[in-house]
């Protein structure tokens, strides 16, 4: 019998008598990031319960778990199995479901039965129900500890589309870029040279009020004040024009080689592989919802990399979005903060749009990071 399985986005799953373990094979180190042993809590590392918003002490007692699920997913056509908390501990991470592993299976059966003993071993080790939730007819995905249903398949803008300075566009099927607007650059050279204008203007006055020969200016400082505020733009003026040198122009997104890389002109500045990510991370601050309105805005957005050892990259940011986001449900539920798996269903900004392709693309999971301002 296979002790071993193998699942999307680098990890494994080991299963012996004694143990069932998650395990991740990043940079070619095998590390244990979940552990359920007979009759002992649930533990996990650090990374993985800061993820998923599970306690800091890095346990799960068996009280705090419903059961295990193994469902199917129309969205991203994979296989996900996880935990189904119970109540007041979801209550407090803002979602009953806990992911674990996934499995891409186009087919819908060609991981089912491994997916399924996976599950299955899990649920004896944690004396849990399991439940496998199989593919539905009617092109909807199962909603994971929630009874919210979209009436609607959702679906993504069509590319290419901007998110500020940046268009997103698709170079071929398997290939995204990440473009920075021309007009960035423009903005930032023109600041540059209107820093410079009126650095000329303070040395002009200065140096006139200095050798004029006639009564110096009141208070006798203002010339040396100008001469001082002209080197203070001078000196910005270079730290701008050097800023804009050294920006990330483009971000390339492979998803034959399934690295991503941030590029100025043809140099690379830096470069990932999906094997060395955990997953592709959206953070979005949020006005709060109230009764009134059935929409509310971003104020600020974040595209991350998340890596294996809990620490992110910055790809892109966004200031205040010109979209609004859809208030779906009760107020109170909706001004939770919340890390949950990010799904066409969730993604209502073009942000989060772009965080969903890249992962599909790295064939990585997503999550989507709700704060509120």
């Amino acid at each position: 019998m296979m002790n071993r399985i193998s699942a999307g986005s680098n990890l494994s799953i080991d299963m012996t008598q004694e143990h069932w373990r998650l395990l991740s094979n990043g940079d070619g180190v095998e590390k244990i990031l979940v552990e359920a042993r007979p009759g002992q809590p649930l533990r996990y590392v650090a990374t993985f319960g800061t993820q998923r918003r599970l306690p800091h002490n890095g346990t799960l007692s068996l009280d705090e778990v419903d059961r295990v699920v193994l469902g199917w997913s129309n969205r991203d056509e994979s296989w996900h199995l996880g935990l189904m908390l119970k109540p007041e501990l979801a209550q407090a991470r803002g979602s009953r479901w806990c992911g674990l592993a996934f499995w891409p299976d186009p087919d819908t059966a060609l991981y089912r039965d491994l997916a399924a003993r996976a599950g299955e071993t899990l649920a004896q080790k944690l004396d849990r129900p399991f439940t496998l939730i199989p593919p539905r007819t009617d092109g909807a995905a199962p909603a994971y500890g929630t009874t919210h249903k979209p009436s609607a398949p959702a679906t993504l803008p069509d590319l290419p589309f901007r998110i500020e300075h940046w268009k997103l566009e698709r170079i071929d099927p398997m290939r995204l870029e990440l473009k920075l607007s021309p007009a960035w650059g423009r903005a930032r050279l023109l600041r540059v040279v209107w820093y410079m204008f009126w650095a000329g203007v303070f040395v002009v006055l200065s140096v006139a009020s200095l050798s004029a020969g006639i009564a110096a200016p009141q208070p006798e400082f203002l010339p040396y004040a100008g001469l001082a505020g002209a080197a203070f733009l001078i000196i910005f003026s270079i730290v701008t024009l050097i800023g804009a040198m050294r920006r990330i122009k483009r971000i390339e997104i492979d998803g034959i080689t399934r690295t991503i890389s941030g590029m100025q002109g043809k140099r690379v500045r830096w470069t990932y592989n999906a094997n060395q990510l955990n997953s592709v991370y959206v953070s979005l601050l949020l006005t709060k919802a109230n009764r009134r309105k059935q929409t509310r805005q971003a104020t600020y957005g974040e595209l991350n990399l998340c890596k294996y050892d809990g620490t992110f990259h910055h790809v892109i940011s966004q200031g205040q979005a010109d979209e609004k986001l859809p208030v779906t449900e009760g107020t109170e539920a909706a001004n939770v903060e919340q890390v949950v798996p990010l799904t066409p269903e969730n993604a209502h900004t073009r942000l989060q749009a772009a965080a969903l392709l890249i992962a599909q693309t790295l064939q990585l999971p997503a999550y989507y990071d709700q704060r509120i301002k």
